[in-house]
């Protein structure tokens, strides 16, 4: 809101200022009061009036501007804000993506190496150190320095039977009988197993008997995955 100097003086932007209570609109200047040298203003009806230079008002050095004309402010646009439904189904919304999105972050596995949940793999070998006679039979103990579950099994041995195979005490055979070795070779067919998984302090027994002619070391590779906690 301008002030009447800055309203005489040219310099103003409003034709009213309301915190001094002063309101120019439908007035027209009327001159100045000789003896006053106070602007004067006709208002609509025809009535002059001179502003009361007793509550402060000091037009001297001031020159009319020429009529006020009236302002045009522009127009408001109104805010759209949404209905409480409407709210409420945003934010409906919005949390259903949340619990989507944390349900897929739980059902997602993350692989970093060497973080819990990770899988890897592992081998060990049954190794009987030692010669077996022809005939003779041995067992090899095992015991794995982490949990893990066999897959494969692999020997380059083709003069021994598999007598059996335990895990702690239980035996991963279906049925009693041995296996020859040869089921177990590296180009062998469909030789994967699913054994019972060897968890820490299990011990993996190995049975053998060689069945050839002379006396041999038996050697087996045991491949499998880390079982991570």
């Amino acid at each position: 809101m301008a002030t009447i100097e800055q309203l005489l003086s040219g310099d103003y932007t409003s034709p009213e200022d309301a915190s001094a209570g002063l309101d120019f609109a439908g007035y027209t200047f009327a001159g100045l009061n000789p003896g006053t040298n106070t602007p004067l203003f006709f208002d609509a009806a025809g009535n002059l009036w001179e502003p009361d230079t007793a509550a402060g008002y000091n037009f001297a050095g001031y020159n009319f501007a020429g009529a006020m004309p009236q302002l045009k402010r522009p127009p408001m646009r109104p805010v759209q804000r949404p209905s409480p439904q409407q709210q409420y189904q945003q934010q409906l919304q919005q949390e259903l993506i949340r619990k989507a999105a944390m349900a897929q972050a739980q059902t997602t596995p993350v692989t970093v190496p060497g973080a819990q949940g990770q899988t890897a793999r592992t081998s060990f070998a049954f190794d009987s150190s030692a010669v077996v006679n022809a005939g003779a039979s041995t067992t090899i103990n095992v015991q794995p320095q982490m949990p893990m579950k066999i897959d494969r099994l692999s020997t380059s041995n083709t003069s021994f039977l598999i007598d059996d195979f335990k895990i702690g005490v239980k035996s991963q055979f279906a049925a009693v009988g041995s296996l020859p070795s040869e089921a177990f070779a590296p180009n062998a067919v469909r030789n994967d197993v699913t054994f019972d998984p060897i968890l820490n302090g299990y011990i993996a027994s190995l049975r053998v008997t060689n069945v050839g002619s002379s006396a041999a070391r038996f050697n087996m590779a045991v491949f499998g995955e880390v079982i991570r906690s």
